[in-house]
């Protein structure tokens, strides 16, 4: 088992991704084999383009709301407690 802390974590600029905050929580190079985890905080206005990302992603969101739009233009809205996958 390995605990992660709250403050814990690399912060990183996401691919496709803007007026978004990151962290990586664990990755491979954290010694996870399969799993990866982080924090985002979107800014207003931000987003991110999944585009054909080879791994499942699932967002849980803390606050606030997400929109996610999907591959046939379906919208959908994401908020606080709730998980999009």
């Amino acid at each position: 088992m390995k605990l992660i802390k709250k403050n814990e974590g690399e912060y990183y600029d996401p691919p496709a991704h803007s007026n978004c905050y990151s962290t990586k929580k664990i990755t491979p190079e954290t010694g996870s084999q399969k799993l990866i985890v982080s924090h985002s905080y979107f800014l207003p206005n931000g987003g991110c383009d999944m585009g054909s990302a080879p791994v499942e992603r699932i967002y849980h969101v803390l606050s606030g709301t997400l929109q996610v739009k999907g591959k046939n233009n379906d919208v959908y809205e994401v908020g606080p407690g709730d998980m999009i996958y």
